[in-house]
């Protein structure tokens, strides 16, 4: 019996989807861009996205895919699926009404004060050592001085989890493994800053029930799919990557960038930040980039308003690597240094600390869309890159948990295992 999956990650700005099977096989992709200028409503954006990524989703399998492999029946109108699976970013904050407060937004400014010091002066000292690197507490905390009655009398989600309750009517929190837990919260942190409504912990992969009936009906989906907590972004993308065993190596690049280790124990070094992985006993090692992608896209438009053309990112990154545009070939040429210095860093602390380490880059996100800027990643880091499937991995990481939460495999590592496959892989040029 096949499966197949509707995969849903909330970004920044937009919203994507993708029809997939059980097998990791891509059946239909879109993309929704949120229109709204009010980003303290943003999330109410979701839903309407949702709904249209479902129609582009129809129209794109149906001209896609014959007759007997679609999955929309032409008849009832209905997307067949098994389970809806949904990621997105974090540490956004939302309420019952969808008031957000996207996890970007600068809490500092907002309130013209420090959210973290302020939970110092909350917190009793032994809990604010446990939670002092808490991403999510000083949002919740600038949430409710923002926002103080909708957080005492609402519902409180940490952003995707907002969707999963509009589709489920269930209240959950995703909390990516349990070392987790000093990056959000505890009840005892929660009691402090008032006890908000907010959802149980639960693991990726957590079945939410089944999606409610009015809602399948306005979607136009199966009535009995299963609602699947996804989690964080930068965790599925993992999943979606395989970055799940001791040595593997991933690239998340868009408009920041991480380069990700997965080790066996942690691993310290200046410029390293090391997190539990989602797979218990593991962990995450990374070198980060904030702007890496938007810094070439500011170069791309100062170059389009100097010559008064209109330029697409596959033509603007051979234009740099050959200085035609001094200012993108500078930026190119620093990100092809952190890169590179990155690879060396981790193949130096794996010798070092006798641990394994991958001869392949996994990448994801914006970047790994330009062939010739991975290529240019790969000749300068003398290591390979790898792209799968699809570049946005986020969705296939939700359709790995989607196959492990209906039971199809036994563990998230076993259904990553089957389903990530590398499409294409980039060799250094010598």
């Amino acid at each position: 019996m096949k499966f197949n999956f509707l995969c849903v990650d909330i970004g920044t700005t937009s919203l994507k989807a993708a029809l997939v099977s059980d097998m990791g096989q891509v059946l239909s992709f879109s993309k929704i861009e949120f229109t709204t200028i009010d980003k303290s409503k943003i999330a109410l954006e979701w839903f309407r996205a949702l709904k249209e990524s479902i129609s582009a989703l129809k129209k794109n399998q149906i001209e896609s895919l014959s007759e007997n492999e679609t999955l929309f029946d032409s008849e009832t109108g209905t997307l067949n699926i098994d389970a809806v699976c949904i990621s997105g970013n974090g540490p956004t904050i939302v309420s019952e009404d969808g008031t957000t407060l996207l996890w970007n937004s600068p809490v500092a400014e907002l309130q013209n004060q420090n959210a973290s010091s302020d939970l110092q002066k909350i917190l009793l000292p032994e809990l604010f050592e446990k939670f002092k690197h808490s991403l999510f507490l000083p949002r919740l905390l600038a949430f409710k001085n923002l926002y103080s009655d909708k957080f005492i009398n609402q519902k409180i989600f940490s952003g995707p989890e907002y969707l999963i309750w509009l589709l489920s009517n269930t209240q959950i929190t995703i909390l990516p493994e349990s070392r987790y837990e000093a990056a959000y919260w505890n009840d005892e942190a929660l009691t402090t800053i008032s006890s908000p409504s907010i959802g149980p912990f639960v693991k990726p992969g957590f079945v939410c029930g089944n999606i409610s009936k009015t809602i399948s009906d306005e979607l136009e989906i199966s009535s009995n799919a299963k609602i699947i907590a996804g989690g964080p972004d930068f965790t599925v993308a993992m999943i979606g990557t395989n970055t799940l065993s001791p040595g593997k190596l991933c690239n998340r690049a868009g408009s920041s960038e991480g380069l990700n280790w997965c080790t066996e124990k942690p691993v310290f070094a200046p410029g390293l930040r090391t997190l539990p992985s989602v797979i218990p006993n593991l962990w995450n090692a990374s070198i980060l980039n904030n702007d890496s992608g938007d810094r070439i896209a500011s170069d791309k438009l100062n170059y389009e308003k100097q010559t008064g053309t209109h330029i697409s990112y596959e033509d603007y990154i051979p234009l740099c690597l050959s200085c035609k545009d001094e200012r993108g070939a500078e930026t190119l040429k620093e990100l092809s240094a952190f890169i590179s210095d990155g690879v060396e860093t981790m193949r130096n602390l794996a010798k070092e600390n006798g641990l394994e380490i991958s001869d392949t880059v996994m990448v994801t996100g914006g970047q790994a869309k330009n062939p010739l800027w991975l290529q240019h990643k790969a000749n300068v880091s003398k290591i390979n890159f790898g792209i799968a499937e699809v570049p946005d991995s986020e969705l296939i990481g939700d359709a790995v948990l989607a196959s492990y939460a209906l039971g199809l495999y036994d563990t998230i590592q076993q259904a990553a295992e089957k389903m990530v496959k590398i499409k294409t892989v980039f060799s250094p040029i010598k």
